[in-house]
């Protein structure tokens, strides 16, 4: 087992710069050639043992016996949680990005697929973004009734984020445009400005002793929405742009490789990563290779961070690529835009 202390281990040393060889040229590592690219102060031969070594504890494999040697996912692994070092950005790249949202149009649709287009563009992987969970951690802004044939009302409930839910649901009894006019008066004086989880918690006491106000008909109006507002179950939107980067990659050549990855990033695979927990609110999570618990995905590496209101998560968003990515550049990439988005959905949220 390696130590996990970088400087003076020579064996780290080796590791980090074979890591680094092969994420810059996806060719297996050969003594000589780390020797000479990264100014060892030991000979090829010493370089030569230590990859025998490394592989002989699994951290580097060597796929033909004439070949140099690759890095596996557990040489990946530690390369990630002990070697590699924070990559500062530019302020280039940081104005760039800083741009990219200037021109962004201010609703969250558009914030968050622009988010996407930004990820792959600025790390040359698949970038994807989630919608924010607007039901656990948003606000209520007003709601909606519209009479539709015979007993059918459309719900239209709007969050003051400017997310918006429908659903069409069918009365027991015909209600009057007054009435309907009354139930809307009723559940927006009522509700405006909760948050949802505040409304699921405690709907009881938010309308204790309100309800005598009301005839029997729109009291069962009331209830029947009620239950439309707590049962709305959050649907989970990931957008996802920048699978034609994926393409440039040797490790991506095979066109049916390529097709197994984007049918498991368009059948749900994102959104039960995204359920996954992290262990704190801003920590980044990394799944390499066979972690991903998808065989269509065990040839990439995944690297997702939380985007947050007020320190609470709203959303996650992240890069697809291949295991031999640059992890330090699309970290950085990764934190400086999440604290971008966060302050923008912030910002969006209290106007």
């Amino acid at each position: 087992m390696i130590g996990k202390t970088v400087d003076g281990n020579r064996e780290a040393d080796i590791l980090k710069a074979a890591i680094y060889s092969y994420i810059d040229t996806a060719e297996p590592i050969a003594s000589q050639k780390l020797v000479k690219d990264y100014k060892l102060n030991i000979s090829s031969a010493t370089v030569r043992n230590i990859l025998v070594k490394l592989e002989k504890q699994g951290y580097l494999i060597q796929p033909h016996t004439s070949a140099g040697r690759i890095p596996t996912d557990k040489g990946y692994r530690f390369y990630v949680n002990f070697l590699i070092k924070t990559e500062l950005l530019t302020d280039e790249e940081k104005n760039f990005i800083d741009d990219v949202y200037l021109g962004v149009d201010y609703d969250i649709e558009s914030i968050i697929k622009e988010t996407t287009k930004l990820l792959s563009l600025t790390t040359n992987y698949v970038g994807f973004a989630e919608f924010p969970r607007f039901h656990d951690s948003g606000t209520f802004k007003h709601l909606e009734l519209i009479a539709l044939q015979g007993r059918r009302i459309m719900i239209i409930i709007i969050m003051r984020s400017g997310d918006m839910k429908k659903k069409v649901v069918c009365f027991s009894d015909k209600v009057s445009n007054a009435d309907l006019e009354r139930i809307c008066a009723f559940l927006n004086e009522n509700l405006e400005g909760l948050d949802f989880a505040h409304i699921r918690s405690d709907f009881r006491g938010i309308f204790k002793e309100k309800y005598f106000y009301l005839n029997e008909t729109v009291y069962n109006c009331v209830i029947a929405i009620l239950d439309v507002i707590l049962s709305l179950e959050e649907q989970k939107k990931v957008f996802i742009d920048g699978y034609e980067y994926l393409m440039q990659y040797p490790e991506f050549s095979d066109i049916h490789k390529a097709q197994a990855i984007f049918r498991a990033l368009n059948t749900g695979y994102l959104s039960k990563i995204l359920n996954m927990p992290i262990d704190s609110n801003k920590c980044i999570k990394v799944l390499i290779g066979r972690e991903t618990a998808d065989s269509d995905i065990e040839d990439c590496s995944l690297i997702t961070i939380r985007y947050t209101l007020f320190g609470s998560p709203m959303g996650s968003l992240g890069i697809i690529g291949p295991r031999r990515m640059a992890y330090s550049r699309v970290m950085s990439k990764l934190n400086y835009t999440a604290d971008k988005l966060s302050d923008i959905v912030t910002k969006l949220l209290l106007e």
